[in-house]
C-alpha cells in the first residue's frame, strides 16, 4: 500500500513539473509574439511604411508569411494599405497614437 502511494506521489510530482514547464514555454511564446508584433508595427510606423518584402528581409521570414502577418494587422486595425504609383503595396501605421514600447 505504501509503495502504491509513493508511486502515486511521484506520478503527481512529474505531472506538476511537466505542467510548470509547459506553462513557462507557453508564456515565452506569447512574449515573443508580442515582441514580433511590436517590431512589425514599428517598421510600418517608419516614413514610407513597410512592404512584405522589407518585412521578410528584416524578420527572416518568407514574403508569403510577411504578407499574411501584415494583412492580419490590417484586419486588427493597426495598419492601413496604400498602393504607390509603381503599384507597390505598402502597409502603414493607421493610428499614430499607438504607443510603441
Amino acid at each position: 500500500m505504501l509503495a502504491f502511494l509513493l508511486d502515486l506521489l511521484i506520478a503527481l510530482l512529474i505531472v506538476l513539473i511537466i505542467t510548470c514547464i509547459l506553462s513557462y514555454l507557453f508564456e515565452e511564446i506569447l512574449r515573443q509574439r508580442g515582441q514580433f508584433k511590436r517590431a512589425v508595427v514599428k517598421l510600418a510606423a517608419q516614413p514610407g511604411g513597410v512592404t512584405p518584402t522589407k518585412l521578410a528581409l528584416e524578420q527572416n521570414i518568407s514574403v508569403k508569411q510577411a504578407t499574411k502577418i501584415l494583412n492580419k494587422l490590417v484586419k486588427e486595425g493597426y495598419l492601413d494599405t496604400t498602393v504607390d504609383e509603381k503599384g507597390i503595396l505598402t502597409y502603414k501605421l493607421l493610428d499614430t497614437t499607438i504607443r510603441l514600447e
